[in-house]
């Protein structure tokens, strides 16, 4: 099974989709964990979401799951990004972390872990829970073009480490 780690502060900071409410942290965590888990509820992946909880008085470590979705807060003096390499030390090629932290992407890549920026996967949550399909099972053509534009020209190719995460990405 594959496990999607996300750096969730960075999810909303990174929003321009209008998907979650920038202004309010508050709303904005609820409206992303809405979204991821209208999004994967019936899909074969567990989704852990890290929250900094780093100024806070949390002395341990506070889980809590529903379902497929599980919402982590980070102890005292302890930050997301140091939760998130540890998790995925041990998941391993099992992961893919999302986050626009270079530091974390570089560090999670030595484990073998798959990695996407947030703009990307916010692009892909919102383009796949917005996807019409009409009734013949085709795609509505206004969103196919904006998801697929017509391009002229050589294909420039994304780097390996990209192209791996995308791929394990499109199995769940």
């Amino acid at each position: 099974m594959i496990t999607l780690i996300l750096d969730g502060y960075n999810l909303i900071r990174r929003n321009d989709k209008q998907l979650m409410v920038k202004a309010d942290k508050d709303m904005g965590r609820t409206q992303l964990l809405k979204a991821l888990y209208a999004h994967y509820e019936n899909k074969n992946c567990l989704v852990i979401v890290v929250f900094d909880a780093l100024y806070s008085d949390n002395r341990v470590i506070e889980e809590s799951t529903l379902g497929i979705l599980k919402v982590i807060y980070t102890k005292f003096a302890q930050t997301a990004d140091e939760l998130i390499i540890e998790l995925a030390s041990k998941e391993r090629s099992n992961a893919i972390v999302v986050s626009s932290d270079k530091g974390i992407l570089k560090a999670v890549k030595q484990f073998g872990c798959g990695i996407m920026e947030s703009d990307v996967f916010l692009n892909k949550l919102y383009f796949e829970s917005r996807l019409n399909v009409d009734a013949f099972g085709k795609e509505d053509e206004v969103i196919k073009k904006s998801i697929h534009p017509d391009k002229k020209g050589p294909r420039k190719k994304k780097p390996k480490a990209e192209r791996r995460a995308l791929s394990k990405f499109s199995k769940i």
